[in-house]
């Protein structure tokens, strides 16, 4: 059974689906972070991205805490993202009616982010 709030949001996630709203920002975003892992900078440090949608997950290397780094980077940026508990992965999950402006935005700050956090690594490890 459907509560009138719960119907609303079927109805507006019927509506971004069918205008392929979610479908464009979600081949931006991922266009945008498998440049990442052809990047020779951050190349290295990326094992995986995946998702479904604009649910988002990036998952690093064995480097430690290079996701939490990533994420202080994006906050001090003043973007939230998430990491998970246990592997070193980030998690998008912007919402759904999301402009191309915003998406454009939040993206930039994630590639600086990661290249940022990147650069400082690979100058350490040296």
């Amino acid at each position: 059974m459907l509560r009138q709030g719960n119907k609303k949001f079927s109805i507006a996630l019927s509506v971004s689906i069918e205008s392929n709203v979610v479908v464009r920002r979600s081949k931006e975003i991922f266009g945008m972070l498998h440049e990442l892992q052809k990047d020779e900078l951050t190349k290295p440090y990326i094992k995986e991205i995946r998702g479904l949608g604009l649910m988002v997950g990036i998952e690093f290397q064995d480097y430690p805490k290079i996701a939490s780094k990533v994420q202080q980077k994006c906050l001090e940026k003043e973007m939230i993202v998430f990491t998970t508990s246990i592997f070193e992965t980030l998690r998008l999950i912007p919402p759904l009616n999301i402009t191309q402006e915003d998406m454009a935005k939040g993206c930039g700050i994630l590639r600086d982010a990661i290249r940022e956090v990147c650069k400082a690594m690979a100058e350490t490890s040296k």
